[in-house]
């Protein structure tokens, strides 16, 4: 049985995990683990229409008339608006997440089965101040991820790509398909992490621009290859490596 602090442990991992990590779905697994719930669903809204749902175990029942329950309190079935003559043991929570936002969590057991504990209401208790902050962050991380890919396309699209290198030459980062711009070109990828160019005038070239941008300095040009045609715009972020 998963503890409050691992509760919100995985709560938070939900926030930042990357696409194919279990996130959100390891989150419900706990909560349904530690309340005995047959379903737990997770839903979030924005201007009242649901954008993101999950669920773990059977299909969650309706909620109706969600805008009336209130932010931050804990619902029963018995007193669930639209809910009224439910008797399937349910606990219920709306919590605010962003402007505009909602997020929906429930806990069901089938009808006829024991009814929740009130330590399960506070499992849902504990999580009201943090869910809905906790799915905005995610909603942004989703957004910066797709305007990522997008930009990554056109990048490809276009014929470009970027390198992250450090002061000293070592490359930090590079865009996905790199390889592909350099066919033809003889420069590669070195197993030491650096570029390596086949005419040492323009390896010194690199080298020497790297060693003078700087924040705020102008970009510096470099022709890497002339047949195929392959250019390098250099330039230093505000801090950190280049």
């Amino acid at each position: 049985m998963a503890s409050e602090t691992e509760i919100l442990q995985s709560l938070i991992a939900a926030t930042s995990a990357p696409p194919g990590a279990p996130g959100w779905a390891e989150l419900l697994r706990l909560l349904a683990e530690t309340t005995r719930a047959g379903t737990v669903a997770l839903r979030l809204e924005q201007a009242g229409r649901p954008v993101a749902a999950w669920h773990h175990g059977a299909p969650p029942p309706a909620l109706e008339e969600t805008d009336k329950m209130r932010l931050g309190r804990v619902y029963a079935q018995g007193d669930l608006p639209g809910l009224m003559t439910r008797r399937a043991p349910l606990r219920a929570l709306r919590a605010p997440a962003g402007p505009g936002g909602t997020a929906l969590l429930w806990l069901a057991r089938p009808e006829g089965a024991e009814d929740f504990r009130a330590i399960d209401a506070v499992q849902l208790s504990t999580l009201a101040p943090y869910l809905g902050a906790a799915l905005t962050g995610w909603q942004a991380a989703e957004a910066a991820r797709a305007r990522a890919a997008q930009e990554q396309a056109l990048a490809r699209a276009l014929g470009a790509a970027w390198i992250l290198f450090s002061a000293g030459g070592q490359i930090l980062d590079r865009a996905p398909g790199l390889e592909d711009l350099l066919t033809g070109t003889g420069i590669r990828l070195g197993s030491d992490g650096r570029l390596h160019l086949p005419e040492e005038a323009t390896a010194q070239a690199l080298r020497a621009a790297l060693a003078r941008s700087a924040p705020g300095a102008p970009p510096a040009l470099l022709v890497l290859s002339d047949a195929p045609r392959l250019e390098m715009r250099i330039t230093a972020p505000s801090d950190g490596p280049r």
